[in-house]
């Protein structure tokens, strides 16, 4: 017969690495913002932006999630430490449902967001993502692909607009 006691120190060794992983998680991200996704998630949005414009997509993303609920792959709290940013925004690429991709004077021709706009067309023309969606942050001139799509434009009627977004997210493909 087994000890009492062994089989309590067996509880506690086992819980112990499932309170670290929780731990550790909470710590990468705050309460006041967006939690990362649990791996292997499927995001309702995928959201890419340059780093010039992070605040506008913070405030975009923090309305998604909190008036909306929708799942948000934010780059900014979605990639915690020594994970290679590229290869987890390629993976959330393929987990998302939907991509949008923030346009302003700042993003237009960065070689990394031109690439994860052709990535996010390209899941949307294979058929594994519903919509791209192009989202107006400026009066700037969008590239050929995202100026044939009816485009989310921020600087007008900002909670409409998001509201648009999130309605078009949340319908089925």
């Amino acid at each position: 017969m087994i000890p009492e006691w062994i089989g309590a120190v067996a509880g506690v060794v086992a819980i112990v690495p499932l309170l670290a992983a929780g731990l550790a998680r909470l710590r990468r991200s705050p309460p006041s913002e967006l939690p990362a996704g649990p791996g292997g998630e499927r995001y309702d949005l995928f959201l890419s932006y340059v780093d010039a414009d992070a605040a506008a997509a913070r405030r975009l993303a923090r309305r998604l999630l909190t008036a909306h609920g929708l799942s948000v792959f934010f780059a900014e709290w979605s990639v915690g430490p020594g994970v290679v940013e590229l290869v987890a925004k390629g993976e959330a690429i393929g987990r998302a449902a939907h991509g949008a991709l923030l346009f302003s004077r700042n993003s237009v021709g960065d070689a990394e967001l031109m690439d994860t706009y052709a990535a996010l067309l390209t899941q949307v023309y294979n058929g594994s993502a519903g919509r791209f969606v192009p989202v107006r942050l400026d009066d700037v001139e969008l590239p050929r692909f995202a100026e044939i799509r009816r485009p989310i434009d921020l600087r007008r009627g900002y909670d409409a607009e998001v509201a648009k977004l999130a309605a078009a997210v949340a319908q089925k493909r």
